[in-house]
């Protein structure tokens, strides 16, 4: 045999050696093993816990809508384990359904059992606690070390020398399964809510220890025992085949012989995922090269070209975005695909969720920018476009006051992003804060001047003492302002181009030799600037809540049905005298015209008069003579119900006797009306109080008239003692 080929097959034999599955090391397993399976060995079903999670599995057959963690670690061991066992129970069903049910799509039925087990899984999940996991694969590693622990607890629960007493009760802050590296303890590392101090989960030391746990129960010579609740290769079924929980329809159709070849394991992996995954990626990678390449390329000069204009310069901002855009969905959809549809596991998962979580958050924060630097450049074109200017100067000055702050925004999006980034692939909060405290600390040491210069320009933007295209003079520089930026301000003066700060420019006495080609001034947007109105009104006595209320629902209507009112706010409190007082808040379009704003004002106090006079109006008090006969007393709020409902405009509130006088009976009504102005209202309620004399005169109801009356006697009392004596009727005194 020749030599290379000797040295290649050492060199294979020793890869093989490298890889073969070893048994567990004395530093492995001491403390920690499981004691392998003879006489002394109790089983699950002769465990003393073995009926109370018999009676949980039949609980969760019943219902899906407890949890699986607890406020004892029994609680949350048993529900975790019978959940999984219900989970396993239901994948297997669903599976063995795939070779008898048609088509290649799931029934109605299977989904149903489909969705139960994820409803199963999803609780059993959330026992454990995964904080310690980057957010970016989290809840696959947590699916899959659940997967892993149902198996790790098969054998620990049926492998255990003593009868394993597991704590009924809250009194440990943690507890540990014996012989394991299982621990449950109370509370989460990341606590989400307060109900969680007091329920026991798995612990992120659980999960670290659980691939050691996983590789050691699962070798050759540790038979499992089957009974009811044990789910040997659960793992392997979920990892080995592409989908989730259950693999697709079309794929369990397939030959035993195929799916034996599509599942031969590639490390934890198997052949169809692996191929799988390299088709996604040789897709991928190619078209984010392509659109990288496309985006670098705009900010390339080609050779004897000329400048780009101005007025293209949004279509090259818009055709950046165009290429960079793409890449963020792309490489969410790449992530979905290697995640949840071929449901690549462990190191593959970590370190490719790790590298499309960058793509993304880097391609998104910066299409941010491009999106706000596109928006910003288009705002100015659109801007002068409505003032129906083609002029280069006030487009570049119209670029000076808007793309500094778009691109501000966009800076501070895309900063947020990164952060967001940072949390996602591990780092702890604590610690991106502490990170953000550096550019800070580092404006403040060293940066002052850039922060002076800053402040500066932001005053220079909203002062405007020189705009672009002025001829000035800076204290002995003189030239055209080409430039004025948030740290500097560009003079194209005789001798070439001189660059100021702003803090020396702010200081500067500078002198302005530009002057409006017309005289004509330009006028301030009369939608962005307006004068308040500020109103108090003290309101009537005898208003009820209802009223107030009404009133101010009238006056918010009529404001927004004004041109020269944009914003309104109105609200009633009671003064130190105990009077009720209606403060208003309006906001007039008024661009200091004082004509105007005196017009608005003046309307608006006239207006609210009308209405507070209307809803007064709206509370009406009749009285009736003592002397009518009950039966009519008790008709007469449906008598002033029937008159008001024949208006249709009017609707009776309430009616109700309010008083009782020395000499009537006084009932109060309120009225609910649609009459929009106080005079058809006034008409209508003189109409009402006709109506209401006509009818009261028909029941003969006597309405009394506002006289003072003295009576010698009640006419009413029949056993009076003027008569018994013989005397004759009294007189009346008015």
């Amino acid at each position: 045999m020749k030599k290379p080929a000797v040295w290649a097959l050492c060199f294979l034999l020793s890869f093989a050696f490298v890889h073969l599955p070893l048994y567990p090391t004395h530093a492995e397993t001491s403390d920690e093993s499981i004691d392998p399976i003879n006489s002394s060995q109790v089983r699950l079903v002769e465990q003393p816990f073995y009926p109370e999670l018999q009676n949980i599995s039949n609980r969760w057959d019943r219902s899906y809508m407890g949890q699986a963690q607890g406020k004892t670690p029994k609680y949350t061991l048993l529900n975790f384990y019978g959940v999984m066992a219900k989970v396993a129970s239901k994948i297997e069903s669903v599976s063995a359904k795939a070779k008898t049910e048609p088509g290649i799509g799931w029934s109605k039925e299977s989904k149903q059992k489909i969705k139960e087990a994820e409803l199963l899984f999803a609780s059993a999940v959330e026992s454990l606690d995964g904080s310690s996991i980057p957010e970016s694969t989290r809840p696959d590693r947590k699916a899959e070390a659940a997967l892993k622990l149902k198996e790790i607890l098969d054998y620990a629960l049926d492998n255990s020398r003593p009868n394993l007493e597991i704590p009924n009760h809250s009194e440990y802050q943690d507890w540990r399964l014996p012989s394991t590296g299982i621990h449950l303890a109370k509370g989460k590392n990341n606590q989400e809510s307060s109900l969680e101090d007091e329920e026991y989960f798995f612990t992120p030391e659980t999960i670290r220890n659980i691939p050691r746990m996983y590789n050691f129960v699962k070798q050759p010579s540790k038979k499992l025992r089957r009974n009811e609740f044990t789910t040997p290769n659960l793992y392997n079924q979920y990892t080995y085949t592409p989908g989730q929980l259950v693999p697709p329809k079309w794929y369990l159709k397939l030959p035993l012989k195929i799916r034996a070849l599509f599942e031969h394991p590639i490390g934890e992996q198997s052949l169809l995922q692996i191929s799988l995954a390299l088709v996604v990626t040789i897709i991928y990678v190619p078209i984010v090269f392509l659109l990288t390449n496309k985006f670098l390329s705009t900010f390339k000069h080609s050779k004897g070209g000329q400048k780009t204009s101005i007025w293209l310069a949004d279509n090259k901002a818009w055709g950046r975005l165009a290429y960079i855009a793409p890449i963020p969905p792309l490489s969410s959809f790449c992530n979905y695909l290697l995640g949840q549809q071929i449901n690549i596991t462990n190191f593959w998962l970590e370190k490719s969720a790790l590298a499309l979580d960058i793509v993304f958050y880097v391609s998104l924060g910066l299409s941010i920018l491009l999106l706000f630097e596109a928006l910003g450049r288009s705002s100015s074109e659109w801007i002068l476009s409505f003032r129906n200017s083609n002029s280069e100067v006030e487009l570049k000055r119209i670029n000076n006051i808007i793309l500094p702050s778009c691109r501000f925004c966009g800076a501070i999006s895309s900063i947020g992003l990164m952060y967001a980034l940072l949390i996602r692939i591990g780092l702890p909060p604590s610690t991106v804060l502490a990170f953000s405290a550096v550019p800070g600390l580092a404006i403040g040491l060293g940066a002052q001047r850039i922060l002076g210069n800053l402040f500066s320009g932001i005053s220079i933007q909203t002062d405007r003492p020189v705009r672009i295209g002025d001829f000035c003079k800076v204290d002995n520089q003189e030239g055209f302002v080409t430039r004025i930026g948030l740290r500097s301000i560009e003079l194209s003066t005789f001798s070439g181009r001189v660059t100021i700060p702003n803090s020396t420019f702010d200081s500067a006495t500078i002198q302005s030799f530009s002057k409006p080609v017309s005289s004509n001034i330009e006028q301030i947007d009369s939608d962005s600037i307006g004068q308040n109105i500020e109103l108090q009104l003290e309101m009537p006595s005898g208003l009820g809540i209802g009223h107030l209320n009404s009133i101010i629902d009238r006056i918010k209507d009529y404001a927004a049905s004004q041109d020269g009112i944009s914003k309104i706010s109105c609200s009633f409190c009671e003064d130190k005298n105990g009077g009720i007082v209606l403060s208003i808040t309006a906001l007039s379009k008024t661009n200091q015209e004082w004509e105007k704003y005196l017009s608005i004002r003046q309307k608006l106090v006239s207006e609210i008069r009308l209405i507070v006079a209307l809803i007064k109006n709206t509370k009406q008090t009749i009285s009736v003579g003592r002397q009518t006969k009950p039966e009519l007393i008790k008709q007469i709020p449906s008598i002033i119900e029937t008159l008001i409902s024949e208006d249709p405009r009017l609707s009776m509130s309430y009616c109700r006797l309010s008083s009782i006088s020395d000499y009537s009976l006084d009932f109060v009504f309120n009225m609910n009306t649609e009459y929009e102005g106080i005079g058809d209202f006034l008409d209508a309620v003189a109409i009402l109080k006709q109506k209401i004399l006509q009818s009261f005169a028909g029941y003969g109801i006597h309405i009394p008239y506002p006289t003072s009356v003295e009576l010698d006697r009640n006419p009413f009392e029949k056993n009076d003692p003027k008569n018994a004596l013989g005397m004759n009727e009294p007189d009346y005194t008015i």
